[in-house]
């Protein structure tokens, strides 16, 4: 599977080497897709010393994690914490929060721990307002945020123009924790740290079949196998016929992103 044109694509730190699983092999856990969520599970794992195989249809961050906008964004912008507390009950909605508020924090002590090369600055996220409504929706969603730390401010005039570098927008809000990376290069950096740690990682190895063999799970491609304890399914939107019941719960979403040439310093400034 080629990698489609992008800038990501063009401007990313080199990859890896990550061969065709050409033969049946075994491991504690099996993990399919090699995105960020199979890649960063699968490091975790190793941590652990737990032994790991990925394998994907594709190539590292072939997807969705090859294509995102880069933008690194604590929270959750359409859902305020009142809703969710409703909508997942105090338990989850506690666990989910936590994780939402410290997923930035992980992701860059992830980067400086590993050296990882990918742009990363943690220099705040800025969500504008074109409307008074979406401002009302700002403020109530930033006071809701704030009772659980999240640190959220709203800024308007003279401090969003320098900001947002426009003056179309009424107000935005400044998430501090927030940032942005090269995705790419990221889970390049990921995909490099889990291998150093003995993680197996196989590229263009789409998964035809998952079965279970006894107490284990067996995931087969076109030219190999992996023979496993465990189970990591982190497909999204790939996972097509092999799993149907999850990919019944995907929904598809359309982002549109443009790149300009490099911008001077005086208008970055």
């Amino acid at each position: 599977m080629d990698k489609p044109p992008s800038l990501w694509a063009a401007t990313a730190v080199p990859d890896g080497v990550h061969p065709r699983l050409s033969e049946d092999v075994e491991a504690e856990v099996t993990i399919i897709g090699a995105g960020f969520t199979g890649l960063r599970t699968a490091l975790k794992l190793s941590e652990a010393g737990i032994s790991v195989v990925v394998l994907d249809a594709g190539d590292v961050a072939y997807g969705a994690s090859g294509r995102t906008g880069g933008q690194v964004n604590p929270m959750l912008p359409f859902n305020m914490p009142d809703r969710l507390r409703k909508l997942l009950g105090q338990t989850y909605f506690e666990r989910l929060t936590e994780t939402s508020l410290a997923s930035a924090d992980e992701l860059f002590s992830l980067i400086n721990n590993y050296q990882i090369d990918c742009q990363a600055r943690q220099n705040g996220w800025l969500r504008v307002c074109h409307n008074k409504r979406a401002l009302s929706a700002a403020r109530k969603g930033v006071a809701e945020w704030n009772v659980h730390g999240a640190g959220m401010t709203v800024v308007e005039g003279d401090e969003l123009h320098k900001l947002a570098g426009s003056t179309a927008y009424g107000a935005g809000v400044v998430t501090p924790r927030g940032g942005a990376v090269q995705p790419m290069s990221l889970a390049r950096g990921i995909a490099a740290a889990a291998e150093q740690r003995g993680v197996s990682i196989h590229g263009r190895s789409a998964v035809i079949d998952l079965e279970k063999d006894g107490s284990k799970w067996v995931a087969k491609t076109a030219h190999g196998s992996v023979r496993s304890d465990w189970v990591v399914v982190a497909t999204n939107g790939y996972t097509g016929d092999l799993i149907p019941k999850l990919s019944r719960t995907i929904l598809p979403l359309t982002p549109i992103q443009m790149a300009t040439d490099p911008l001077p310093d005086d208008v970055i400034d």
